[in-house]
Protein backbone atom coordinates (compact mmCIF):
# COMPACT_ATOMS: atom_id res chain seq x y z
CA UNK A 1 0.00 0.00 0.00
CA UNK A 2 1.47 3.33 -1.04
CA UNK A 3 1.05 6.38 1.16
CA UNK A 4 3.50 9.26 0.60
CA UNK A 5 5.87 10.12 3.44
CA UNK A 6 4.50 12.81 5.78
CA UNK A 7 0.96 12.31 4.52
CA UNK A 8 -1.92 12.79 6.98
CA UNK A 9 -3.65 9.55 5.97
CA UNK A 10 -3.21 6.40 8.07
CA UNK A 11 -3.80 2.84 6.90
CA UNK A 12 -6.15 2.21 9.81
CA UNK A 13 -7.42 5.71 10.77
CA UNK A 14 -9.70 4.38 13.51
CA UNK A 15 -6.60 3.58 15.55
CA UNK A 16 -5.46 7.18 15.68
CA UNK A 17 -8.50 9.25 16.64
CA UNK A 18 -7.57 12.93 16.65
CA UNK A 19 -3.82 12.34 16.52
CA UNK A 20 -1.71 14.46 14.20
CA UNK A 21 -0.69 11.53 12.00
CA UNK A 22 2.20 11.53 9.53
CA UNK A 23 3.09 8.43 7.54
CA UNK A 24 6.63 7.19 6.95
CA UNK A 25 7.67 4.20 4.85
CA UNK A 26 4.42 3.07 3.21
CA UNK A 27 6.16 2.49 -0.12
CA UNK A 28 3.87 0.45 -2.33
CA UNK A 29 5.74 -0.60 -5.47
CA UNK A 30 8.57 1.98 -5.56
CA UNK A 31 11.23 3.52 -3.33
CA UNK A 32 11.18 7.34 -3.34
CA UNK A 33 14.72 7.77 -1.98
CA UNK A 34 17.59 5.32 -1.62
CA UNK A 35 20.73 5.50 0.45
CA UNK A 36 22.19 4.68 3.85
CA UNK A 37 20.45 5.19 7.18
CA UNK A 38 22.44 5.72 10.38
CA UNK A 39 22.73 2.47 12.37
CA UNK A 40 21.77 4.29 15.54
CA UNK A 41 18.51 5.43 13.94
CA UNK A 42 17.69 1.85 12.95
CA UNK A 43 18.31 0.72 16.54
CA UNK A 44 15.90 3.40 17.79
CA UNK A 45 13.31 2.28 15.25
CA UNK A 46 13.77 -1.34 16.38
CA UNK A 47 12.96 -0.20 19.92
CA UNK A 48 9.77 1.50 18.74
CA UNK A 49 8.86 -1.52 16.64
CA UNK A 50 9.21 -3.83 19.63
CA UNK A 51 7.77 -1.59 22.33
CA UNK A 52 5.25 0.56 20.49
CA UNK A 53 3.69 -1.98 18.15
CA UNK A 54 -0.01 -1.60 17.43
CA UNK A 55 -2.01 -4.59 16.28
CA UNK A 56 -4.35 -3.45 13.52
CA UNK A 57 -7.15 -5.91 14.16
CA UNK A 58 -7.72 -8.40 11.40
CA UNK A 59 -6.86 -6.26 8.38
CA UNK A 60 -4.67 -8.90 6.78
CA UNK A 61 -1.06 -9.53 5.94
CA UNK A 62 0.71 -7.72 3.16
CA UNK A 63 3.53 -8.73 0.85
CA UNK A 64 6.20 -6.45 -0.56
CA UNK A 65 4.98 -5.03 -3.86
CA UNK A 66 8.56 -4.63 -5.15
CA UNK A 67 9.89 -8.16 -4.83
CA UNK A 68 8.78 -11.73 -4.41
CA UNK A 69 9.95 -12.11 -0.82
CA UNK A 70 8.10 -14.81 1.09
CA UNK A 71 7.79 -12.60 4.15
CA UNK A 72 4.37 -11.16 5.02
CA UNK A 73 3.87 -8.05 7.13
CA UNK A 74 1.07 -7.24 9.53
CA UNK A 75 0.62 -4.14 11.66
CA UNK A 76 2.29 -0.83 12.28
CA UNK A 77 4.21 0.97 14.97
CA UNK A 78 4.19 4.55 16.11
CA UNK A 79 6.81 7.11 16.99
CA UNK A 80 5.29 10.05 18.83
CA UNK A 81 7.36 13.21 18.70
CA UNK A 82 5.71 16.22 20.27
CA UNK A 83 2.23 16.46 18.79
CA UNK A 84 3.06 14.30 15.75
CA UNK A 85 2.38 10.58 15.58
CA UNK A 86 4.58 9.06 12.90
CA UNK A 87 3.02 5.81 11.68
CA UNK A 88 5.36 3.25 10.12
CA UNK A 89 4.55 -0.19 8.67
CA UNK A 90 6.33 -3.22 10.05
CA UNK A 91 7.57 -3.74 6.49
CA UNK A 92 9.84 -0.71 6.82
CA UNK A 93 12.80 -2.85 7.92
CA UNK A 94 12.38 -5.02 4.82
CA UNK A 95 12.25 -1.88 2.66
CA UNK A 96 15.44 -0.56 4.27
CA UNK A 97 17.35 -3.84 4.07
CA UNK A 98 16.11 -5.26 0.76
CA UNK A 99 15.39 -2.09 -1.23
CA UNK A 100 17.79 0.47 0.28
CA UNK A 101 14.96 2.80 1.37
CA UNK A 102 16.39 5.94 2.91
CA UNK A 103 14.31 7.44 5.68
CA UNK A 104 13.40 11.10 5.09
CA UNK A 105 16.07 13.35 6.69
CA UNK A 106 13.40 15.47 8.42
CA UNK A 107 12.02 12.35 10.11
CA UNK A 108 15.51 11.17 11.12
CA UNK A 109 16.25 14.58 12.65
CA UNK A 110 12.92 14.61 14.51
CA UNK A 111 13.49 11.06 15.77
CA UNK A 112 16.99 11.83 17.06
CA UNK A 113 15.83 15.04 18.79
CA UNK A 114 13.05 13.07 20.48
CA UNK A 115 15.33 10.21 21.51
CA UNK A 116 17.74 12.63 23.18
CA UNK A 117 14.95 14.53 24.95
CA UNK A 118 13.42 14.07 28.39
CA UNK A 119 10.25 12.74 26.71
CA UNK A 120 11.97 9.49 25.70
CA UNK A 121 13.58 8.77 29.06
CA UNK A 122 11.26 5.79 29.70
CA UNK A 123 12.29 4.37 26.31
CA UNK A 124 16.00 4.87 26.88
CA UNK A 125 15.91 3.20 30.30
CA UNK A 126 13.64 0.37 29.11
CA UNK A 127 10.68 1.06 31.38
CA UNK A 128 8.26 1.61 28.50
CA UNK A 129 8.54 -2.08 27.64
CA UNK A 130 6.99 -3.01 30.98
CA UNK A 131 3.73 -1.15 30.36
CA UNK A 132 0.58 -2.50 28.72
CA UNK A 133 -2.50 -0.74 27.42
CA UNK A 134 -5.83 -2.20 28.51
CA UNK A 135 -8.78 0.14 28.52
CA UNK A 136 -12.31 -0.77 29.56
CA UNK A 137 -14.64 -1.47 26.65
CA UNK A 138 -11.93 -1.78 24.01
CA UNK A 139 -9.60 -4.43 22.73
CA UNK A 140 -6.16 -3.39 21.66
CA UNK A 141 -3.70 -6.23 21.47
CA UNK A 142 -0.27 -4.85 21.96
CA UNK A 143 2.59 -6.81 23.42
CA UNK A 144 4.03 -3.77 25.10
CA UNK A 145 3.35 -0.12 24.75
CA UNK A 146 3.85 3.22 26.43
CA UNK A 147 1.62 5.12 24.04
CA UNK A 148 -1.06 6.91 26.08
CA UNK A 149 -3.83 6.73 23.47
CA UNK A 150 -7.26 5.20 23.38
CA UNK A 151 -7.28 1.71 21.90
CA UNK A 152 -9.48 0.75 19.00
CA UNK A 153 -12.60 -1.38 18.82
CA UNK A 154 -12.21 -4.46 16.71
CA UNK A 155 -13.61 -3.68 13.27
CA UNK A 156 -15.58 -6.93 13.05
CA UNK A 157 -17.69 -6.01 16.08
CA UNK A 158 -19.54 -3.43 14.02
CA UNK A 159 -21.08 -5.91 11.58
CA UNK A 160 -20.92 -9.31 13.23
CA UNK A 161 -24.02 -10.46 15.14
Amino acid sequence: MKIPDFHHYAYCPEMHGDSNVRTIGWLGDSVPSTGPNPDFVLEILQHFRQCHFAHDGELGKHACEMCDADERFHGEFWVEVGDIRYVLPLAIFHYINAHDYQLPPQFVEHLLQHWRSEASLSCRNGSCAAKNQNRKGFEWRSEVSCIPREPVKKWWRFWRR
